[in-house]
């Protein structure tokens, strides 16, 4: 193990525990550039530990200055949690809460009373707690702003404008974090704070990316092949939409599989149950929304998009629950004919290459440009005119059209022939009536 100098002792010593070899990539170089700046952006893909490198400046902080008080804002009360759990694992002996929505505000009250070192918070509860006095930002000396995009879509920009001002750069430390820093962002907040300096790492995990083609209506069988042929057995399912979380347990639990969901719309602490139930193996699959696409980090886990994800920033976070740090992952996208295209975004956009996977009954229909291609590869041959016999209808269903159609068929031809005026036999005149005689 070989690990720089300035590394602080608490991180260093964790690592050594994890049996980590060396730093990540986003590490060494937030270690570096911390030794110089104050005022950070740090933006690296989601699994390649940009946790651990926005909490070695606070590591450092707390060597320097024993009773340093932290700020963390996230967008979910899970990346919170999840944020606490490496605090606590790392930093045993410092006092930190989370201060979270959908928990037991007077339980909060009283955590806070005790006056942690290290706050956790989601926004709503940090902006309910500082109106109330409970919080004031100016008694924190670090300020870290976990997944700004996230935030900012939420629109709570008027939140982190406060905070920011509330923290001046003269005395305060902040560091901002995030799998994807676009350029609106990163306008915004070097308008805030212009010493904000960026590092940037855009080296991807090693993640192997595949996709099957089916109809609209097969997804669900498409899904149970899918783990069944590539011997899936632990994965994390997203969905678009919390119906769809319901809907597609049913199918788990029909192939006996051991699955849970999750969604917004359950309790607090039966979501942290089910989360501790994946990660303790007591459950193999979870069905989930975007709502798990941040912060959630488990080992051995491969990433299935039952939904096409419309954004390319939804994507990235979704498949960054496989691969995390150092491990390989996969990543696998079932897509139908008309979301063709949000897949070729992302491999223009991501740089990143998707492999078919062949199902049986579920294989992409040939495009134009593939049967081009196809032609120009063989030499050209005489094509001669064959009379093709008429095919049996393949199912009962068709049969049955086939029915009704002959059905139909002879009785239009009767209705035809009863409007079809027929002549009398006998001679030409002999049918005429005779009129009356003069």
């Amino acid at each position: 193990m070989s690990f720089p100098e300035t590394l602080p002792t608490a991180i260093k010593s964790w690592f050594e525990k994890q049996n980590f070899e060396q730093l990540l990539p986003i590490q060494d170089l937030t270690l570096r550039r911390s030794l110089e700046e104050q005022q950070l952006i740090i933006s690296s893909p989601t699994g390649s530990g940009k946790t651990l490198a926005f909490l070695i400046p606070l590591a450092k902080k707390l060597e320097a200055k024993s009773n340093a008080r932290t700020l963390i804002l996230s967008p979910s009360p899970e990346l919170a949690m999840q944020n606490i759990k490496v605090i606590r694992d790392i930093f045993p002996q410092t006092k930190a809460t989370a201060v979270i929505s959908g928990v037991n505000i007077d339980r909060q009250k009283d955590q806070l009373k005790k006056r942690p070192q290290i706050i956790s918070a989601t926004p709503g509860r940090l902006r309910d707690f500082i109106v109330r006095g409970l919080i004031k930002p100016q008694d924190f000396d670090i300020l870290v702003i976990d997944e700004i995009d996230a935030l900012l879509r939420e629109g709570i920009e008027n939140l982190v404008a406060d905070l920011l001002q509330n923290m001046p750069v003269e005395n305060h430390q902040c560091i901002v974090a995030s799998a994807t820093v676009t350029n609106k962002t990163e306008e915004l907040l070097t308008y805030w704070r212009p010493e904000f300096f960026l590092i940037e790492n855009k080296e991807t995990a090693s993640t192997k990316h595949s996709y099957v083609f089916t109809n609209p209506n097969r997804r669900d069988i498409c899904l149970m092949k899918l783990i069944r042929k590539e011997k899936i057995k632990r994965a994390i399912v997203f969905v678009n939409n919390f119906e769809h979380t319901r809907h597609t347990i049913k199918f788990f639990e029909k192939d006996k599989l051991k699955a849970n969901y999750l969604e917004a719309a359950i309790s607090k602490t039966a979501r942290t149950q089910r989360l501790k139930d994946f990660k303790d193996g007591k459950i193999n699959f979870l069905i989930t929304t975007d709502l798990l696409s941040r912060g959630f980090d488990c080992t051995d886990t491969v990433v299935i998009h039952y939904h096409c994800p419309i954004t390319i920033e939804s994507f990235k976070h979704r498949s960054g629950r496989t691969g995390r740090g150092d491990q390989e992952g996969s990543n696998y996208l079932i897509i139908t004919e008309t979301e063709l295209f949000y897949m070729g975004k992302y491999e223009r956009k991501m740089d990143i290459k998707f492999s078919e996977i062949d199902l049986a009954n579920n294989r992409r229909a040939k495009t134009l440009e593939d049967s081009d291609q196809e032609i120009s590869s063989e030499a050209p041959k005489a094509r001669v005119k064959q009379d093709k016999p008429r095919q049996a209808p393949k199912n009962k269903k068709s049969k049955i059209r086939a029915q009704l159609a002959r059905e139909a068929k002879k009785e239009a031809a009767k209705a035809n022939k009863k409007k079809t005026r027929t002549k009398r036999k006998g001679k030409p005149g002999t049918h005429k009536k005779k009129g009356p005689q003069s």
